[in-house]
């Protein structure tokens, strides 16, 4: 048992079993100038952050490119050099406004949207879908707006494989 208030090691230490923080609040601090620190928050968590408080400190994994970070106040952000994986039975994305996909989206298997499906742009030139299991007494119906908001409806049957601009 070791009675002081402070203790200071100036080289490495190495413990062989457990190191316990037994209060609320406990810090540590890394780097010469104690610039970023892992903090105790009681009944909550562990904060990451540095001597600016929050977001440019970043919790890294495999190299400096890949990494989770706070890019702005409530806005998490996931960096990677080149892919980022998310594998799980079911994902589940919660969303209160948008979500946005900045590049091309591939959807390998079934997408299903159980909602009304905008699409906007100017460089639209070609949308591809794929009806399965439409008969000829049933179709698809396809709703498009031109930049004037004018409503051009499709109904895709079985036997219609391909409509262009000038079908409409």
């Amino acid at each position: 048992t070791l009675y002081s208030d402070d203790l200071s090691i100036t080289d490495d230490l190495t413990l062989g079993d457990d190191l316990i923080f037994s209060s609320d609040g406990a810090k540590i601090t890394f780097g010469a100038d104690a610039e970023v620190t892992l903090t105790h928050v009681h009944n909550s968590g562990l904060l990451l952050s540095d001597d600016s408080g929050v977001g440019t400190t970043k919790l890294m994994f495999g190299d400096e490119a890949t990494f989770v970070h706070q890019q702005a106040d409530g806005q998490l952000g996931i960096d990677a050099d080149s892919i980022i994986n998310i594998t799980a039975p079911t994902i589940d994305i919660d969303a209160s406004s948008d979500v946005n996909v900045s590049s091309t989206m591939t959807v390998e298997d079934k997408l299903t949207v159980n909602a009304p499906v905008a699409i906007y742009g100017d460089t639209i030139s070609e949308i591809t879908l794929n009806v399965k299991g439409v008969g000829s007494q049933e179709g698809a119906l396809l709703n498009l707006q031109d930049s004037d908001e004018d409503d051009k409806f499709i109904v895709l049957s079985a036997d219609q494989s391909h409509i262009s601009g000038s079908d409409i």
